[in-house]
């Protein structure tokens, strides 16, 4: 992969995944080998992180265009190496979270709400309200 050419996107635009690809079958040694370590960098790199949750999907049924697609994401990576997040430490930055959970929130029909968010010193990172 030293050699390879890089590309500007993670996914090829026409590209259907299925586990049932009418491509001959691989091991799965050295696929579960490069999403493990893309999933690692998805820590520092989240652009990523759909694209390889995608591909772990078909770790038990594996084809070569499954592989194809995983080696995608490394060029992808080759051609992006100076992105990436920097985490930087301060006293002064926290991280919250808050979950809230109702079972009986929604008297009508009685279906459960809950929600949480995440904090991160003043702002709010992330946060989900489920009704």
């Amino acid at each position: 992969m030293d050699d390879c050419k890089a590309v500007s996107t993670l996914l090829c635009p026409n590209t259907k995944l299925s586990p049932e690809c009418t491509t001959e079958a691989v091991p799965s040694t050295l696929y579960r080998s490069i999403i493990g370590s893309l999933f690692y960098l998805t820590a520092s790199r989240p652009d990523i992180m759909y694209s390889v949750g995608l591909k772990a999907r078909f770790q038990s049924n594996l084809r070569v265009s499954h592989l194809q697609a995983a080696k995608r994401i490394l060029r992808y990576v080759k051609g992006t190496i100076s992105n990436g997040l920097f985490y930087i430490y301060s006293p002064s930055m926290y991280i919250a979270t808050f979950s809230d959970a109702d079972w009986g929130g929604s008297l009508p029909d009685r279906k459960s709400t809950s929600g949480y968010c995440y904090i991160l010193g003043s702002n709010i990172v992330s946060w989900l309200s489920i009704k």
